[in-house]
């Protein structure tokens, strides 16, 4: 046996001590870390984690795929399953196995599908042939974030401001949610640090939902077509369809979310009249305020311009009930009023659905704009004479202070 085969085998064994010893190392570590939690844990392999969540593609990779290094039990009273995952791909010379970490955190609402993850190169590439993902109010999220869902609707009422602030300002995760489970996971295995920060970052997701999208899934407890290119002639012929279809659609969805902006308005609407009336039995010295609020929410209702026109007539009445409330604080008795507490419940959630339905809408309104104004989907707009939306600009922070001000002692 020559010098050069006993090195390489010294070599070898080394590297497979060594990672022995790393491999137990970790095992102890993350056993420890599970007693203080005060979960169990299991270093045996479980091969029935992927047939558990069949909807989970990160753990539907390769083939002989298990779970390890297991920790389970409750976390801040969400199910929680915390592993290192493993993967073979390839056979014989080209087998290869595959290690990372994730954690599995139980939401006990009825999800929807949606991923997240952050952008990447080949993401920006689709982009040019209208393959894009969602896109949001903010620039800076939309560039970082990846974020694909069957319905859009509900990664905007997921996704909203401060759950994007959020994320924006923590470490980054892919993100996968199924009908009930999330998973938070990464391509290579986590640090102990690194695996409460995955389960920081989806209780983070999960405590953020909106109050109105946690009561109705309560209650409630396509496929884009792939063209094959044969040609030039075929590509641009394809490609036409597919983007006129593909604005056809927009400015379909733009008409829809603004249908919901409307029956958002109408609820408010309704609320109003019973408001003022009860104000007035209290407060029977603050006419001209009350008549103020009468009159706004008539021309509100009244509005029949663009979403422009309409955004003003809702800024206005907007104005009047803050003037409203700013009266109630000199009336305590009204303050304390159950009728009046009830409405400000009601008002509390319209105010937030409204606000969903805006940013759903104006969402839908860029999404447009982006297709009819960008090369080479402009040239399909102008042929078909397809235009741009218009913005429903609302106060933001005036219509959210409203509800959320305090009518109690």
């Amino acid at each position: 046996m020559s010098g050069t085969t006993v090195f390489a085998f010294l070599f070898v064994a080394v590297l497979i001590v060594v990672g022995l010893w790393f491999g137990a190392k970790r095992k102890k570590e993350l056993a420890v870390w599970a007693t203080n939690a005060g979960l169990t844990f299991s270093p045996r392999s479980d091969h029935t984690c992927d047939d558990r969540y069949p909807k989970f593609g990160c753990l539907h990779r390769g083939h002989s795929r298990s779970a390890y290094n297991i920790a389970s039990g409750s976390w801040n009273r969400r199910p929680l399953e915390a592993f290192d995952y493993r993967y073979v791909t390839g056979h014989g010379k080209n087998r290869s196995t595959h290690a990372f970490s994730a954690v599995i955190l139980g939401s006990g609402l009825s999800l929807k599908p949606l991923q997240i993850r952050s952008e990447n190169l080949f993401d920006k590439l689709t982009e040019f042939f209208g393959l894009d993902d969602i896109d949001f109010e903010s620039a800076q999220f939309s560039r970082e974030f990846h974020v694909k869902s069957p319905d859009k609707k509900w990664s905007y009422d997921v996704l909203h401001q401060r759950t994007m602030e959020f994320l924006l300002n923590n470490p980054k995760f892919s993100i996968e949610f199924d009908s009930e489970p999330v998973v938070c996971w990464r391509n290579r295995q986590f640090d102990l640090q690194t695996r409460e920060s995955a389960i920081a970052v989806v209780e983070g997701i999960l405590d953020r939902l909106p109050e109105y999208l946690i009561r109705e899934r309560k209650e409630r407890s396509c496929m884009i077509p792939v063209y094959v290119i044969l040609g030039v002639v075929a590509f641009v012929l394809f490609w036409g369809i597919g983007m006129y279809n593909s604005l056809i659609r927009t400015r379909q969805h733009v008409k829809e979310s603004w249908s919901a902006i409307d029956t958002e308005l109408k609820r408010r609407y309704n609320l109003i009249p019973n408001l003022v009336e009860t104000v007035k039995g209290y407060a029977t010295h603050e006419s001209e305020t009350l008549e103020a609020v009468v009159q706004a929410r008539n021309n509100a209702v009244a509005s029949t311009g663009s979403p422009g026109q309409q955004a003003q007539d809702e800024n206005m009445l907007v104005g009047a009930l803050r003037q409203l409330f700013a009266v109630v604080e000199a009336y305590p008795d009204l303050k304390a009023n159950e009728n009046f507490l009830h409405m400000q419940r009601e008002l509390t959630v319209t105010e937030d659905r409204i606000q969903a339905a805006r940013r759903f809408y104006n969402a839908n309104v860029r999404a447009l704009n982006t297709k009819v104004e960008v090369f080479p989907s402009n040239m399909i707009a102008s042929m078909f004479a397809i235009t741009q939306g218009e913005f429903f600009e609302v106060e933001d922070a005036a219509v959210l202070e409203v509800p959320k001000v305090s009518f109690t002692d």
